[in-house]
């Protein structure tokens, strides 16, 4: 089984869905889990996302 975690809303300025994703995390990480991000995650198998397709791109 795969499990891919779309994490590509996480800002760089903390919000609540932000605080909650970073608590939320340890808990999955037995499951081992892909996450599509624009930010580092040690530890974590991961796919970045290009820097102009992120929550904060601005048009």
């Amino acid at each position: 089984m795969s499990l891919l975690i779309n994490l590509s809303f996480i800002l760089t300025k903390p919000t609540g869905t932000t605080t909650y994703a970073f608590n939320l995390l340890p808990h999955l990480k037995s499951l081992q889990p892909t996450l599509l991000t624009s930010q580092y995650f040690p530890n974590y198998n991961s796919y970045q996302t290009p820097v102009n397709q992120t929550s904060e791109t601005r048009y």
